[in-house]
């Protein structure tokens, strides 16, 4: 599950965001709301923050000194800023900053889907935004929904296809057959993809044995994880610590670089 964090004045342009990301994406929750940057800084410091869209349009300087420290304080956070009408230099700084994307308002339905596919995607989530059959008004995506919340509290916990089933009170068949069709992968493939991408995280920005890692995304057996961790990313554990400690991951700024060229 992903934190998600509007950090904005404007009610309706939140409400806006908030209708958006509840009907075309299912991994997400939302943080109390905040008016500003300053206000956002102050949360980061209390709870995990994933995703945070913040506002730029009155105290862009401020906004961005505020979003720095806020890297500084959660290294992995994506964020997405808002504009007022298009400002190279505020593109150019938000570019510097490494956001994941910059989008003017009013606010477009499609750039802001895009916005939040982009930062799933920068988190090594699955989004399931293009994905057919994922409108939360369907039954099978809302069942699918639950089922990821639960591997999301639970990835670090023996589970298996048997205990979802058990779960949302389904036959494991149907379970199987609804997971793949709404995800795009097999509850295995998902339950393994979501623990080494949370591996990733701890051997970036922790110091852990590699054997306390395994364990803590659900790894009894360290040398099994090292094998799963080097067939799904190419490195060994130790060799992905000494290549990406520290690092923060890639923007892709692709769709708003017209605005510069």
């Amino acid at each position: 599950m992903c934190n998600v964090l509007l950090a904005m004045s404007t009610i309706d342009e939140r409400q806006f965001l908030k209708d958006m990301i509840t009907t075309h994406f299912f991994n997400l929750t939302f943080l109390p709301d905040v008016i500003d940057s300053e206000a956002a800084y102050r949360l980061a410091k209390e709870v995990q923050i994933d995703i945070m869209i913040l506002d730029l349009s009155d105290f862009a300087n401020l906004t961005f000194d505020y979003k720095t420290k806020i890297i500084k304080q959660q290294p992995n956070v994506k964020v997405i800023l808002l504009d007022n009408e298009k400002n190279a230099d505020h593109l150019q700084t938000a570019l510097r900053c490494g956001v994941i994307d910059y989008l003017v308002k009013p606010l477009r339905l499609g750039e802001c889907q895009t916005a939040i596919h982009r930062a799933l995607v920068s988190l090594n989530q699955v989004s399931l935004l293009n994905v057919e059959h994922s409108a939360a008004e369907n039954e099978k995506g809302k069942n699918v929904h639950k089922m990821i919340q639960y591997i999301h509290q639970h990835y670090n916990e023996k589970l298996s296809l048997e205990q979802l089933a058990k779960l949302m009170h389904l036959h494991p068949c149907y379970v199987s057959r609804s997971f793949t069709e709404v995800v795009g992968m097999s509850f295995v493939q998902y339950l393994q993809h979501y623990r080494i991408e949370q591996a990733k995280k701890k051997l970036q920005f922790t110091h852990l044995p590699i054997s306390e890692i395994a364990e803590q995304v659900g790894y009894s057996n360290s040398a099994y994880f090292s094998r799963v961790f080097k067939r799904t990313t190419t490195y060994t554990p130790n060799q992905y610590r000494q290549t990406y400690e520290g690092c923060h991951v890639p923007t892709d700024f692709q769709h708003v670089r017209e605005f510069i060229e």
